[in-house]
């Protein structure tokens, strides 16, 4: 009977004890399983802050690559009317340059040429300086040939 009793007693205990661990682990698993839901719905949070992060930055960083692309197009355009507007400029000056040579040349050529008058016009007052000395001297002869033809006339 006491073998009896106490085989009742442990087989209670027993089944005590198994409930209690059933409960324990019971209880375990529901707070690991609220553990893992709290720590995937953090995840899960975080996970979408990250997300929207990158969508922004991806977002922002298209538009600004559209924005640029736009500014590379306008200034290819505004080159390509430098461009042409510096082959208008060179034909131009191209244009100029020729006439520009031709006056120089021209401009040399009557530098000389006046360098040659201001010779050629010292050289003709001193011819006419002489002149004017010769033509005196002329006179002067003249007048004193006149006199000997009189003196001449008188002495024949």
């Amino acid at each position: 009977e006491m073998e009896a009793k106490y085989t009742r007693k442990m087989q209670a205990l027993r089944d005590e004890m198994d409930l209690r661990r059933k409960t324990e682990i019971h209880e375990l698993e529901e707070r690991k399983n609220t553990q893992i839901s709290e720590l995937m719905g953090n995840h899960e949070g975080a996970f979408g802050a990250i997300k929207n992060y990158y969508n922004d930055i991806t977002t922002k960083n298209l538009t600004l690559i559209n924005l640029l692309k736009e500014q590379v197009e306008e200034l290819k355009k505004k080159e390509a009317i430098l461009e042409k507007e510096k082959a208008d400029v060179l034909l131009q000056n191209k244009g100029l340059t020729e006439p520009l040579q031709e006056a120089q040349d021209l401009v040399a050529e009557l530098q000389k040429k006046l360098v040659h008058y201001y010779r050629d016009k010292e050289a003709l007052m001193n011819s006419k300086a002489h002149l004017k000395i010769t033509q005196k001297e002329l006179k002067d002869l003249q007048w004193e040939h006149e006199v000997l033809e009189q003196r001449f006339s008188k002495v024949r």
